[in-house]
């Protein structure tokens, strides 16, 4: 069984993204291990939504994982004493709550369904980046915000910004409006990173950049693209502590989920554009050597008649 020292024990958020990792390489017989433990660690600190969010997850893949093992490893994973413990677990857990279907949640469903059908009705990227941004401030009511994407080098570049001057440049530390250990957790750990007081956050105590912008919230969240981590969508707010709760976070990671997606469209649609670009100004050049050649040969018939 997977048992961990309560001091030494990761961030759900952690172990969920080492499980989608896991899921993603087909390693299922970990993932479903890592989101067990990051269901009783969500359950440990008082998140129980999270808790059996993970359980879930966990549930799911266990269940696929015996359904496809052969005949004779079936009793032995049966048998498995975290299978049994993630029994206990849903047990302490209870049912499901019931679905809020107050005017608030109807309302903020409705946004997002909005949000879903525009972003992904823009294929021109630029745009799209911004409707994303302003969306993610307007929900989360935060104070600035900022769009991180992956290059094809593999750095890190911000592509959009609000109320943090410098609009686009590459995410290389030297900006002190910046602060890239908070966007590294969400694009390479795959973490959703929340923090009511960065400063005192001891996650992030050897970061200049946290100590110079004088945090207070803090939210960032990986952008996917099916299943690939593409970005980051990053939000703050210097003068509020706890500014993001957890409808918010809720609410920002949906939008993050959505945008991601509208992103990779919109960068597929500008790839194959720039590709016809790219053909067609081979094919005119093909044209003009044909036509060139051709004027040659026309050329020199004319002088061999004469």
């Amino acid at each position: 069984a997977l048992a961990l020292a309560p001091d030494k024990a990761p961030e759900h958020g952690e172990l969920a993204a080492i499980a989608d990792r896991s899921r993603v390489s087909g390693r299922e017989d970990v993932a479903w291990r890592a989101d067990l433990i990051a269901a009783r660690i969500a359950l440990t600190i008082g998140a129980p939504d999270a808790a059996r969010s993970y359980a879930g997850r966990s549930r799911e893949l266990f269940e696929a994982l015996s359904a496809r093992a052969p005949e004779m490893v079936r009793p032995g994973l049966a048998a498995d004493p975290d299978r049994r413990a993630l029994g206990t677990l849903e047990a302490a857990l209870g049912p499901q709550p019931a679905l809020d279907t107050s005017p608030g949640e109807a309302e903020r469903l409705r946004r997002l369904l909005s949000l879903s059908r525009q972003l992904n009705s823009e294929l021109r990227l630029e745009p799209l980046l911004d409707q994303v941004i302003d969306a993610a401030i307007e929900l989360a009511r935060a104070e600035r915000a900022m769009l991180v994407l992956k290059t094809p080098t593999g750095g890190l570049e911000l592509v959009t910004a609000r109320n943090f001057g410098d609009r686009t440049h590459p995410l290389d530390g030297t900006s002190p409006a910046l602060s890239k250990s908070i966007v590294d957790r969400a694009v390479h750990r795959g973490e959703v990173v929340v923090t009511a007081h960065a400063e005192a956050d001891e996650r992030f105590e050897s970061s200049a950049s946290v100590a110079a912008m004088g945090l207070r919230s803090v939210l960032a969240v990986p952008l996917r693209d099916k299943s690939a981590i593409i970005g980051s969508l990053y939000l703050d707010h210097r003068f509020r502590r706890g500014a993001f709760d957890e409808d918010a976070v809720s609410t920002v990671r949906e939008l993050a989920d959505i945008a991601g997606v509208a992103i990779g469209n919109a960068r597929l649609v500008e790839s194959n554009h720039r590709r016809q670009r790219e053909i067609d100004a081979l094919n005119q050049g093909l044209r003009n050597e044909v036509e060139t050649t051709q004027g040659a040969l026309d050329d020199a018939l004319a002088k061999l008649a004469t």
